[in-house]
């Protein structure tokens, strides 16, 4: 008769040598939000980088959840080898002025074959402002504000700091 050792031995034995029945796919996504801003008629593209952390060969797709009108992504299906990555191009292109919200959906599949296909996935929030072509310098670094960039603040406080710092230097030195 077998004792409770070896029983147990002899099962655990038949588990870990049993084949694995799923994998997990892996979905790695830089950065984790993005912010296009536009002009009306005009396309504007950022990078998304996309990479497979994982040991399989892995299928992406990606597409705009919604505003597909506004939204492309190319490539939008490639495979990746195992710790490859890659740049997706998120473009947008619109005729009028305004502010949208959507999310770019980043899906990535295993190209094993197997019955059971599992996926994984992320979303990236986009948020698409478009302003008028006819805008001056000044209504774009307010359109830029307006998404809480502190970038765009720092720069008009420098410029503006600029500007009458050389006013009062030249004042100092014709007084002189």
């Amino acid at each position: 008769m077998i004792s409770r050792i070896g029983l147990i031995s002899l099962i655990g034995l038949i588990f870990t040598a049993a084949p694995a029945t799923a994998g997990a796919v892996g979905v790695s996504v830089a950065p984790a939000e993005l912010k296009i801003q536009a002009t009306s008629g005009n396309e504007s593209v950022v990078r998304l980088k996309v990479a497979n952390p994982s040991r399989d060969v892995t299928l992406f797709e990606v597409y705009p959840d919604d505003l597909e009108n506004l939204v492309t992504v190319a490539p939008s299906s490639f495979t990746l080898e195992s710790h490859e990555e890659k740049d997706v191009l998120v473009k947008v292109k619109a005729d009028t002025e305004g502010q949208w919200l959507t999310t770019i959906s980043v899906v990535g599949r295993l190209m094993a074959d197997s019955k059971f296909q599992a996926g994984s996935g992320v979303k990236i929030p986009l948020t698409v402002t478009v302003a008028s072509s006819e805008a001056s310098g000044l209504a774009s670094a307010i359109t830029l504000l307006g998404d809480g960039s502190w970038t765009g603040l720092l720069v008009i406080v420098g410029l503006l700091g600029l500007v009458f710092g050389v006013r009062y230097w030249r004042s100092r030195s014709a007084s002189q």
